[in-house]
């Protein structure tokens, strides 16, 4: 994620999910911010998986495009408002 480690954490906590996470990666660890696909990159290496074996999830433009740009397939979730 783009966002902070804390900021991530107290999201995907309050959703009920961070506790089934292998690894997560955020702007504090030190890769370069979406559009770049280092995060990506990083978050595959520390599953130990290629980054052609990956599937990314995001919802925006930037993120699709580093997905991309690391070599995943991604599915692009959208939020329409309503």
């Amino acid at each position: 994620t783009n966002a902070e480690r804390a900021v991530a954490d107290q999201s995907l906590s309050a959703v009920g999910v961070l506790e089934q996470l292998t690894a997560l990666v955020s702007i504090n660890d030190g890769t370069a911010p979406k559009p770049a696909p280092d995060l990506f990159l990083l978050a595959a290496q520390r599953i130990e998986v290629e980054p052609e074996n990956t599937v990314a999830l995001e919802d925006s433009a930037e993120g699709v495009k580093a997905a991309l740009n690391a070599g995943m397939s991604v599915i692009e979730l959208r939020h329409e408002p309503t």
